[in-house]
């Protein structure tokens, strides 16, 4: 299970990454999907960020409920 939590943080870098540098030449041609990419930027970052926070909290619940099953 770890090793496919390391592949998908390689993932989610390498599509971060992807993004920033479309952005950046997004921004120097003058395309009009400039505002979508930066929204994205913006969005995907923090999507990701809470389903993180989720699953830790859920993590966390079902360990207490177990702990008390015991």
């Amino acid at each position: 299970m770890d090793i496919l939590k390391r592949i998908g943080a390689i993932v989610l870098v390498l599509v971060l990454i992807g993004m920033y540098v479309a952005t950046f030449i997004m921004g120097i041609t003058g395309s009009d999907n400039l505002m979508g990419m930066i929204f994205l930027d913006v969005v995907i970052p923090v999507v990701c960020w809470g389903i993180w926070l989720i699953a830790r909290v859920l993590r966390r619940k079902g360990e207490d409920m177990r702990d008390q099953n015991k």
